[in-house]
């Protein structure tokens, strides 16, 4: 089993992004991307399906024809059945949900949306999520896509990273300080 570097998955992301801006503009990018999602998902749901998209006992027409089958059924356009294809002929279909990241990413750069790591002890209601997605947009004066991370170990608070920039306001970063300050005492 071949494991795609990221920078092979953004050639990939690249590729296929250019295409479909030079046919469809910036507009339908979260389309594709939610396509392309939808599609790994119903792939990474099945392990019969998986078998047979990366067998290489199974033939190419076979394998496109699965593919096809499941993009009508999902209702995708083409460029997401050509991507498909092209990493089906190209046996790197255990590779999709690396690829689909990496469009997801470029995707967000082209659109100017700003990616925002969220990270709390506990999952955040919608409505709370919707409040920090509006005053980080406000304040940063960007579109803003919350990540939001559940991690147990951070006790309470919150960790917010915004590109390298990190703001940490946990109950443990807290704890490590006061440690950290006791200890130089």
């Amino acid at each position: 089993m071949e494991i795609m570097s990221s920078s092979r998955a953004s050639r990939y992301g690249r590729a296929f992004l250019g295409a479909v801006r030079h046919q469809e503009g910036d507009a339908s990018l979260e389309t594709h991307v939610r396509n392309l999602r939808g599609f790994a998902a119903v792939l990474s749901a099945s392990a019969e399906l998986q078998k047979a998209l990366n067998s290489r006992w199974v033939t190419a027409p076979e394998r496109r024809s699965v593919i096809a089958s499941l993009c009508d059924r999902l209702e995708t356009g083409s460029f997401t059945r050509n991507l498909l294809f092209i990493l089906s002929d190209r046996h790197l279909m255990r590779s999709l949900s690396i690829i689909v990241d990496s469009i997801d990413a470029l995707s967000d750069e082209i659109r100017h949306v700003e990616r925002v790591q969220i990270t709390t002890s506990r999952q955040l209601a919608e409505t709370e999520m919707q409040l920090l997605r509006t005053q980080i947009a406000s304040q940063r004066g960007s579109t803003v896509r919350l990540i939001h991370i559940v991690d147990p170990s951070v006790l309470g608070g919150i960790r917010m990273q915004i590109g390298a920039q990190v703001w940490d306001d946990t109950v443990k970063q807290r704890l490590a300080t006061l440690l950290a300050t006791l200890k130089a005492a």
